[in-house]
């Protein structure tokens, strides 16, 4: 994604659901996120998911640059971490 891409979904989220904060985003990605399971092999499911975050930090006041430089350090971080595997097929990293 680039920040003509999540200022353009930010804007058109503000002006489409002007009565949803980012936590109304965040409880629509959730009903995505299980369409997405039904149907894991439809990548507009997937796209549906982005949409929803993406709205729901744009409403939060997130800006594109401070997503992608927090994207880049929590990536950073999950990778030094060491991970099980949970009974649901989860993977949770293990706490020290």
């Amino acid at each position: 994604m680039d920040k003509k891409l999540y200022n353009e979904i930010g804007e058109w989220s503000k002006e489409v659901f002007p009565k949803a904060d980012s936590i109304n985003h965040l409880e629509k990605l959730k009903h995505e996120a299980q369409e997405a399971i039904e149907e894991p092999k439809d990548v507009y499911e997937y796209a549906d998911c982005y949409i929803a975050l993406t709205g729901a930090a744009y409403k939060a006041g997130i800006d594109f640059t401070e997503m992608i430089k927090a994207l880049k350090k929590k990536l950073e971080i999950i990778k030094v971490r060491e991970w099980e595997l949970l009974p649901d097929g989860t993977y949770q990293h293990i706490k020290k």
